[in-house]
């Protein structure tokens, strides 16, 4: 079993407290014109990189790309996932972007279904 939040602090508190496999998901993923996530060069990583202070649009863009690969491949497997939501607007958009990914998973061909817990 995966979980999956969109929290990265949950996350990482799910991994090093409880041991377990978790992916964050940010809210990057989740709103806005979603073709910045498959373009490096999109003014949006750079624009996020001068307000976070990270360590650029290319890192910013990179850590978002990770989460989403590691979805696909968990996906690809049909490994149950436990997604944690709250009503707040974030979780909310994410989860309705993470059940966009699903049906997309399912009709590609390379997931047999999905069940929650």
């Amino acid at each position: 079993m995966i979980d999956v939040t969109f929290d990265p602090t949950l996350a990482n508190t799910l991994a090093q407290s409880l041991k377990l496999t978790a992916i964050a998901l940010p809210l990057d993923m989740q709103i806005g014109d979603l073709t910045r996530l498959t373009d490096v060069k999109h003014s949006y990583w750079r624009l996020k990189a001068r307000y976070t202070k990270s360590g650029g649009a290319s890192a910013e863009f990179a850590a978002v790309a990770t989460s989403q690969q590691r979805l696909q491949r968990v996906l690809a497997t049909g490994t149950t996932l436990r997604v944690w939501t709250s009503v707040n607007p974030a979780d909310q958009l994410g989860w309705g972007w993470l059940c966009s990914q699903l049906v997309q998973a399912q009709f590609m061909g390379g997931f047999n279904g999905f069940r929650f817990l």
